[in-house]
């Protein structure tokens, strides 16, 4: 923590006979839109590290979340604020209940439902329910991110709608794939949409897929003939940093597709 969070510790919360209080006025510091940037930094630095985990911090923080949605400060410090709410036990509930009532659309909430969900499960199916009535509410390429949040979510509810982005997605098929892989285990399936992505001409998706056939790989035998395909990639030869430098933006993706598959490649060896 900073020299100046530290000072600001102690000035305030340690000397405090109400935290709340503290964590209340603060709060309304950070936004008041007249408030300079860099205080509201330190003060968000302050909130996030120090002030009790109370309903009265919650509620401020989703309040400077929505502000942060609504693009009024540097999106960055949105993250930030995520974490904390993240992790909140007695109180996530609130989080929760905000989702369903203030998410529109945006990276940032889109995070939000699958940090929850991974880190309170109790929640996944509460937070599916609400992630899946917004998708109609979404522009396509939202719609699309929140259908493999929901994948990411291992969501029993986002199969179908994975398996309409698998089917009509170029750029998003092996992922949906993958994802639906993540919730019925069939990895012959998943299987057979990386190798139809390895026999196309498109590049960029074999980088995801070769990434994503190592991470199936743990739990699945990837066959002789997929690795073939693997193998066939990696034989691009590996260019020196000079070369690297002079490179067409088409060359530095085969770079990072071979790249990629030694990786699968090394990975499958040391399973084996």
């Amino acid at each position: 923590m900073s020299e100046a969070i530290t000072r600001l510790h102690h000035l305030l919360y340690d000397s405090s006979d109400d935290p709340d209080l503290v964590t209340k006025e603060l709060i309304e510091v950070v936004l008041d839109i007249n408030t300079p940037a860099k205080t509201c930094q330190t003060l968000q630095e302050l909130l996030i590290e120090e002030a009790p985990e109370t309903e009265v911090l919650v509620n401020g923080l989703l309040q400077i979340r929505l502000a942060y949605d609504e693009h009024r400060w540097n999106r960055g410090w949105g993250f930030e604020i995520g974490q904390r709410l993240w992790d909140v036990q007695e109180h996530i509930s609130l989080v929760v209940n905000h989702l369903r009532e203030h998410f529109r659309g945006g990276i940032i909430g889109l995070e939000d439902f699958a940090c929850i969900s991974q880190r309170h499960p109790e929640f996944r199916d509460t937070l599916s329910e609400i992630l899946l009535q917004k998708l109609p509410q979404m522009d396509h390429a939202e719609r699309t991110m929140g259908i493999l949040t929901l994948g990411r979510m291992q969501s029993p509810v986002a199969i179908s709608e994975l398996e309409k982005l698998r089917d009509t997605d170029p750029e998003f098929r092996i992922q949906a794939a993958f994802y639906i892989w993540g919730i019925d285990h069939d990895a012959e399936k998943f299987f057979s949409v990386a190798e139809q992505i390895f026999q196309a001409r498109a590049l960029r998706p074999k980088l995801e897929a070769c990434r994503l056939v190592a991470v199936a790989g743990q739990e699945h035998e990837v066959s002789e003939h997929l690795k073939s395909f693997i193998r066939e990639l990696a034989k691009t030869q590996q260019p020196t940093k000079e070369e690297q430098k002079k490179m067409s933006p088409y060359g530095q993706l085969q770079f990072q597709v071979s790249e990629e598959a030694r990786k699968a490649l090394n990975w499958n060896h040391d399973k084996h």
